[in-house]
């Protein structure tokens, strides 16, 4: 009778590179459906002043921003160690994500402070451009950050299959 070979398991610190891609993803979930119902609330009513949609927007802003730091920072270091590629390759990816939500800081900050009625702030944040041009100067900014929500999203569907395929 011949030997089956044995699959090799996957190591503990990879697992929970997978579980952070995961918790990633959830969190770019979370961030964008917040953000997008801010955008409705405001459009709905015609002003800023939804201050419960402009807090939960800005919670999952931070919570997605340390969950993918972290995610990235464990696989590079991680990488030392076990010289993994793969959970290299999606750790970078967070990294790019981290970076792309790190460029809109000032929007983010900008709907903290209108959620808490501070608009003096947040006009200080804007700069005295005015608010349209702000929104008109954030363009690149969005599309790069819907595109790390994108990513990371993708990420830690990969990573999700990877776990219930147990490889």
């Amino acid at each position: 009778m011949p030997k089956q070979i044995k699959a090799k398991s996957v190591s503990r610190s990879q697992n929970l590179n997978r579980w952070f891609a995961v918790f990633s993803m959830i969190a770019a979930f979370l961030y964008a459906g917040g953000l997008s119902a801010l955008v409705k609330s405001i459009n709905d009513k015609g002003d800023t002043g939804s201050s419960l949609f402009g807090l939960l927007c800005f919670a999952a802003y931070v919570l997605f921003l340390g969950i993918t730091c972290t995610h990235c920072i464990h696989g590079i270091v991680r990488f030392g160690r076990e010289e993994n590629y793969g959970m290299l390759f999606s750790s970078i990816l967070s990294g790019v994500t981290a970076f792309s939500l790190l460029i809109n800081i000032q929007f983010s900050l900008c709907i903290l402070f209108s959620a808490v009625n501070e608009d003096d702030i947040a006009k200080k944040i804007i700069g005295g451009a005015g608010f349209d041009s702000f929104m008109v100067n954030q363009r690149t900014a969005w599309m790069l950050m819907l595109f790390g929500t994108g990513l990371s999203m993708l990420v830690g569907m990969t990573a999700l299959i990877k776990i219930m395929m147990k490889k």
